[in-house]
């Protein structure tokens, strides 16, 4: 059996690959790839699998690329200087048309903090390295995908990779073991498709070396046909694409599983290597011709005109609705037309060299200009003179960490007293604990005689107190590595404190996350929180600090709030929604444990029946529920006091 596959793959001969013509249903795959992309970023819940549409594109390439090389190389008239020149007149120029119209419209709606990561995004784009970029961001930090107007580029540099190096790699295999072509190349596809398998790391989504099956999928396409089974492989091809497209959420995005893809990809596979018109009904729809010929223009004006309406709905203060949606739906389309007609269209004449030259050199000058000027004022912070330099310094940054002079100062603390009692203080929690770790180290200093002090950041503890986190699959949410932090860390000496957004992690939504399939998530707290308590001397829970509809520092630089103007709750509507959380405690089988009442610092103090976030004069939030140093000093010194207090 064996053998007889490696004769017909050895079979496979690429000097039987001729250049193709214009496949009508290439051209509407295209469309219809674009057009769930939009429809997925539009929200639209039938298109939830959307997000698909960018891996039908990479199969597409990589079936059109590997057609060219191989035939060209074939037929004797492959050159390296053309193809690449080739690629440059599809690709650049659009794209640079669409930054640099782009970077007008965020420097009028960006705030300084996300203007900064969108000139980071820029640069990256214009050298192709987006998607490493993307891989290494903070995205806890950085602004939510929805409002970036470049999140989608990453893929195009995805691409260019591919079309870099993989013309260099074909040309070498097909110069030295060319037979092996095909062995190889399914050989590569089906290492990468395991390693997707087996690898939980979330930044896989952007890496190259988890997409380079997907372009090789459509390599391997260049050597099939099924057309004697056209009509039936067609029909089932896009009955696989339609599935995984209105399947398959956002919780497997998140998860990057690769069934979705997969199921996805077969799909595609199956209606290229069919090679049938059975469909050309669909093929033919002029919604999608034109939305196949539009498709790259499509592609990259969608996002920015997404992201800056909902924008610009967060600074007016409108709810963004389907109707919204399809106008600027509209816009997208009559955007994209001249983008293609005037950009795309027109540098893709061979005698307009000279002019993609100089428009090439202008935008890439200018956007670079645009940068580092970006980066030199903050953002262009200087559009915000409005706002005090603390709210500019909080919108850019949510959450402070300590810095490593803080940590080393932190580790030079001597007690001046002889203590060989010193008992341990464990601060354990979410991205709350990150951000009050710098004031907890300033004001431990008096406390340093009688504690060693030690911190279990997010995600580490949010998954020791859940077993859940936003992160993807990691190994310290497993029950082992609790086990271990119970038996190897904590003794009856240990005072815990835990801090974190604890209401929020008994929501469904969130304790889905949790690294279980059909267990009690709640359970599953509920024991993990009694062995800590347990396990300790005592267990301090801080409560939640009130949560705000809006970004505080946000609030201030779009005006929705004057500075001045305080920005506050209801005092009882906040507690009411932590009714879930309360009962969740008084569950607990536990006789150590103490709650830290944050709403006693934050709430009736400055504004009688309100928690207040801002007095106008001191910011005690940067977002909607991360702490200020200032509002962080206030919690901190609270914490103490009950620490200092203990027998």
């Amino acid at each position: 059996m064996l053998n007889s596959i490696k004769r017909y793959i050895l079979l496979l001969n690429t000097s039987d690959i001729k250049r193709i013509g214009h496949r009508q249903d290439l051209h509407a795959i295209r469309g219809l790839a674009v057009i769930i992309v939009i429809f997925y970023h539009a929200d639209f819940e039938l298109f939830k699998g959307g997000w698909l549409g960018v891996d039908l594109f990479f199969v597409i390439s990589g079936y059109l690329i590997s057609n060219i090389i191989i035939s060209e190389v074939n037929s004797g008239t492959f050159n390296f200087k053309s193809f690449y020149l080739r690629r440059f007149r599809r690709i650049v120029p659009a794209m640079l048309s669409t930054l640099v119209v782009t970077s007008g419209f965020a420097y009028l709606l960006l705030t300084p903090k996300a203007i900064l990561d969108y000139s980071k995004l820029v640069l990256s784009s214009l050298f192709f390295y987006a998607n490493f970029y993307l891989q290494n961001l903070d995205f806890y930090n950085a602004e939510p995908s929805k409002l970036n107007p470049l999140i989608h580029i990453w893929s195009l540099s995805v691409e260019e990779q591919f079309y870099i190096l993989f013309p260099l790699i074909i040309f070498l295999l097909l110069r030295g073991i060319k037979k092996y072509l095909f062995l190889i190349l399914l050989s590569v596809t089906l290492l990468s498709i395991y390693s997707n398998s087996f690898t939980q790391d979330i930044t896989k989504f952007y890496s190259s070396q988890y997409r380079i099956w997907e372009f090789l999928l459509g390599s391997l396409l260049v050597f099939i046909s099924f057309k004697k089974f056209g009509k039936f492989f067609t029909f089932s091809g896009f009955a696989l694409i339609i599935f995984s497209v209105v399947s398959y959420g956002d919780t497997m995005l998140n998860l990057n599983s690769i069934e979705p893809k997969l199921i996805a990809l077969l799909g595609v596979s199956l209606v290229i290597a069919s090679n049938d018109d059975s469909l050309n009904k669909i093929y033919n729809n002029q919604l999608v011709v034109y939305a196949g010929t539009l498709s790259y223009s499509l592609y990259l004006i969608h996002q920015p005109i997404f992201s800056f309406l909902r924008i610009y709905g967060k600074k007016s203060g409108f709810e963004i609705t389907n109707l919204f949606y399809l106008i600027a739906i509209f816009v997208i389309v009559i955007f994209s037309y001249l983008n293609w007609k005037y950009i795309e269209k027109f540098f893709l004449i061979k005698d307009n060299f000279s002019n993609l030259i100089k428009f090439s050199t202008f935008a890439v000058s200018g956007l670079i200009i645009f940068t580092l000027n970006s980066l030199n004022t903050n953002g262009y912070e200087n559009r915000y003179d409005f706002v005090p330099d603390e709210v500019l310094f909080y919108s850019a940054n949510t959450n402070l960490y300590p810095t490593e002079n803080e940590i080393i100062e932190f580790s030079n603390y001597e007690c001046s007293q002889l203590n060989s009692t010193k008992k341990h203080l464990i601060f354990i929690g979410d991205s709350h604990l990150n951000t009050l770790s710098v004031s907890i180290m300033r004001n431990f200093k008096d406390s340093s005689c009688n504690f060693d002090l030690s911190f279990v950041y997010n995600p580490t503890g949010r998954c020791i107190l859940s077993k859940q986190n936003d992160t993807g699959v990691i190994n310290v949410c497993t029950d082992e590595y609790f086990d271990s932090f119970i038996n190897n860390t904590l003794t009856k000496d240990s005072t815990v404190v835990a801090i974190g957004r604890f209401d929020t992690w008994l929501e469904t939504e969130i304790g889905n996350q949790v690294q279980c399939e059909g267990c009690d998530y709640i359970d599953i707290m509920k024991k993990r929180f009694e062995d800590v308590s347990n396990s300790s001397n005592k267990l301090l829970v801080v409560e939640p600090v009130p949560t705000y509809p809006v970004k505080i520092a946000e609030s201030y630089l779009y005006k929705n709030t004057l500075w001045g103007e305080n920005i506050t709750i209801d005092y009882l509507d906040w507690k009411y929604s932590l009714i879930k959380w309360y009962d969740f405690l008084d569950n607990l089988d536990t006789t150590n444990m103490e709650i830290i009442e944050s709403s006693l610092v934050f709430c009736n103090q400055f504004d009688p029946g309100k928690c207040t976030a801002s007095t106008g004069k001191n910011i005690f939030y940067s977002d909607d529920n991360h702490l200020t140093i200032e509002g962080a000093n206030l919690l901190v010194e609270k914490i103490f006091i009950t620490i200092n207090s203990l027998d």
